[in-house]
């Protein structure tokens, strides 16, 4: 953190800001949004569901070669869900940056 500080005291404010809330953003999704995960019942039930499947193809027997395909499938399934969720909360996060901006301008 002192890092950062050090930083916005040698910037000017347009890019003080643009890191700010890049600082803000990485916070609310790596800490906030995980601590809401944990909360929400409907992610915690999906994530049940999730790794149910999981065991249940654990359970059909495959071949070591065939569970690496499958398993190398599920991965590159869940990094793209994960990459959506990031940018779509990205995308709500400058729209609410953005609305807050054009209503200041409108009522100024």
């Amino acid at each position: 953190m002192c890092d950062l500080i050090n930083l916005l005291t040698r910037i000017s404010g347009k890019e003080k800001t643009g890191i700010l809330l890049k600082e803000f953003f990485a916070n609310r999704i790596d800490n906030e949004l995980e601590e809401n995960l944990k909360r929400n019942r409907k992610f915690q039930s999906v994530s049940k569901e999730t790794c149910e499947k999981a065991v249940r193809i654990d359970k059909i027997g495959l071949s070591q070669e065939q569970w690496k395909v499958v398993e190398s499938a599920l991965c590159a399934s869940s990094y793209k869900s994960a990459e959506y969720g990031r940018l779509a909360y990205y995308q709500g996060f400058t729209d609410a940056l953005n609305l807050l901006y054009e209503m200041n301008q409108l009522l100024s």
